[in-house]
């Protein structure tokens, strides 16, 4: 055995070793150990009025926690997965389509299939397309509108 102390090639202890002597790395070592935590409510929400990529990208970075969710009415639901579909000029947040592959949503440029939507009625089983067409059809109308609501 050696009685040589072991290197350490730690990028957050090479990091502190700076922070000593730059006032600005300590100010970034902090940034880094103590960054915020995701706000669902500020985060998670999104806004029909983006286009169906950014409302993609939305449903994707928060699944599978917080979940992406909007409003339906006064329902809050959540959107657990869903694609883009290229279609002509809708209204965004417009139901558009309901099918068994899912429920069609305007977008501002596309519109947005929501394959899998999670309600908070009974005991909140998260619904695929095939089911909300067969028992959800009164709750999602066409021409019925999603909305993002600010607290």
């Amino acid at each position: 055995m050696s009685d040589e102390q072991p290197t350490v090639s730690d990028p957050m202890l090479e990091l502190a070793g700076e922070a000593e002597k730059k006032p600005s790395v300590l100010r970034k070592v902090v940034d880094w150990i103590f960054s915020p935590w995701i706000k669902e409510e500020s985060t998670s929400a999104f806004d029909w009025q983006q286009d169906a990529q950014q409302v993609d990208r939305v449903v994707r970075a928060f699944n599978p926690d917080p979940i992406a969710f909007t409003f339906l009415d006064t329902t809050r639901v959540k959107i657990h997965s869903g694609r883009m579909v290229k279609t002509g000029l809708c209204k965004p947040g417009a139901i558009l389509e309901l099918s068994s592959k899912g429920l069609m949503v305007g977008c501002s440029n596309q519109a947005y299939l929501i394959e899998k939507i999670q309600l908070p009625i009974g005991k909140g089983a998260v619904l695929s397309g095939a089911d909300m067409l067969n028992g959800w059809t009164d709750t999602f109308k066409i021409g019925s509108t999603f909305e993002r609501k600010t607290g």
